[in-house]
């Protein structure tokens, strides 16, 4: 397994251009089975994709990386569950790109993530009415993790969206996107990434008379 090392809290480390929280989650690694290009290599990663995709703001992210260095038997625990919800959440939209049923076990993983995610929502006052708020997650480890489990179950208990679900077709890529394009015919996660190699490979193949 090859991991990715950046300065973790940079703007540009991370990706978002799945177009869904849960699909921008699975996507933080390169490919799954067999894993490849980890970037959630340790706790600290975790809360700095967490400020990236505007869970938390840095100050509370990287006080929840703090915590987790002084506790880092929960820190692991709270990564395991995230690489557990994550394959699952993978899982869940390979099945749905190829027209099969829901895995049951990452049906399970979900369901058991949304359990701890319901408990910790909340509503209180807001300047126009009422605001959901999340309870602790400054403090708990875990707190990632809910928004993602809330975005998974609403994506995946909505048939229309999910019909738009795609995974990259990059040799080496399975990044999931929602394909919101006119026609639903887009390929790559990106153009500029694995649209552009896919060009290249064709252009040299077709160079040295090779089938395309």
């Amino acid at each position: 397994m090859e991991g990715h090392h950046p300065d973790l809290w940079a703007a540009d480390v991370f990706s978002f251009m799945a177009g869904n929280l849960a699909l921008d989650f699975a996507n933080t690694a390169g490919m799954h089975e067999p894993l490849n290009d980890e970037h959630l290599v340790d706790y600290e990663a975790l809360a700095a994709w967490a400020a990236a995709a505007g869970l938390l703001d840095e100050a509370a992210a990287r006080g929840l990386a703090a915590r987790g260095r002084a506790r880092p038997e929960e820190a692991s625990a709270a990564l395991a569950a995230a690489l557990r919800l994550r394959l699952a959440v993978y899982r869940l939209a390979a099945a749905a790109v190829a027209g099969s049923a829901p895995p049951a076990a990452a049906v399970q993983v979900l369901d058991a993530a949304l359990g701890d995610t319901f408990s910790r929502l909340r509503v209180v006052p807001a300047a126009e009415g009422l605001a959901w708020q999340w309870q602790g997650a400054a403090e708990d480890l875990a707190s990632p993790l809910w928004p993602v489990a809330l975005s998974a179950a609403r994506l995946f208990s909505a048939p229309e969206r999910l019909a738009r679900v795609r995974e990259c077709g990059g040799d080496r890529c399975q990044w999931l996107f929602l394909d919101t394009s006119r026609n639903g015919t887009r390929r790559w996660c990106s153009m500029a990434a694995c649209g552009n190699r896919a060009k290249a490979k064709r252009h040299y193949q077709r160079s040295r008379g090779q089938p395309t």
